[in-house]
């Protein structure tokens, strides 16, 4: 479906603080999925909503279309999300990126990741790597996984975005990138779920921490308290979150929704 949404079209610049991506609504993108009743029924009670997130404006008329609508808030479902997302086609060539992978993408591995650019790995070696696995998702719907980097390599799945995957184009459709977590879960999941059960700062800090797989110890060196300290704090969420042990702690944690905040800061709204 999101391959119907997103067709690259030359002429068409989109104002949705996502980059100048180039798109238009693909003619019978929405209606194949859910017919004509269906996108109209789907798609206006969030007009208002996406504004000018991307949308080509309907002809001749001061609303957007249904298809232009739901690209909008498509869009901005991908920004919400703490996982990087990229859409290329066979090519390559970028177009689209959500917030996640904008400000992920150079520890993931890439280089220049904007709309329009072809994608950059690391090494020669590693690019060639990417986009044979690209070409093999858009032309023979192939899915695969992609290391990129040194040390704490970066995994990106490589998935066809093609309609039908049992069909080879030749001419090739779309792929989309998935980034791989770098962290167990993101500091705004962590801010949400500490809240929801009544953390005090500390110990959300605490748990923070513990996340990120650091020790009692390690801890309350950094903290500047004693050992016991930590633990007496541990004990305080596990009792708040109701979890028999810190690994059930940190397992509940890490299938928190991944959602990431937009404004980058208050994690109350």
């Amino acid at each position: 479906m999101i391959s119907s949404l997103f067709t690259v079209s030359p002429g068409h610049v989109s104002a949705n603080g996502l980059g100048a991506i180039t798109t238009h609504p693909s003619p019978a993108g929405l209606a194949a999925h859910v017919g004509a009743a269906g996108a109209n029924h789907i798609a206006a009670p969030f007009a208002a909503q996406v504004g000018n997130h991307g949308a080509t404006p309907h002809r001749g008329a001061g609303r957007m279309s249904p298809e232009s609508a739901l690209t909008g808030l498509m869009r901005r479902v991908l920004d919400e999300l703490d996982y990087g997302v990229v859409i290329v086609d066979a090519q390559g060539e970028v177009a689209l990126i959500n917030r996640t992978a904008r400000s992920e993408h150079t520890s993931a591995g890439l280089t220049g990741l904007a709309v329009g650019d072809r994608l950059i790995a690391g090494t020669p070696l590693e690019t060639a790597e990417l986009l044979s696995a690209v070409r093999d998702a858009a032309t023979l719907s192939r899915r695969s996984l992609v290391r990129l980097g040194t040390g704490m390599r970066h995994c990106i799945a490589v998935v066809p975005l093609n309609s039908d995957t049992t069909v080879v184009d030749p001419n090739g459709g779309q792929a989309l990138l998935l980034f791989g977590r770098r962290q167990v879960c993101a500091p705004i999941s962590i801010a949400f779920f500490a809240r929801t059960f009544g953390l005090t700062p500390t110990e959300t800090q605490v748990l923070e921490a513990l996340c990120q797989g650091d020790p009692p110890a390690r801890i309350a060196a950094r903290n500047c308290v004693a050992v016991s300290t930590v633990r007496t704090q541990l004990t305080a969420i596990r009792a708040k979150t109701q979890t028999g042990s810190l690994r059930e702690l940190v397992r509940q944690v890490s299938t928190l929704p991944p959602i990431v905040c937009l404004s980058f800061g208050d994690a109350t709204h």
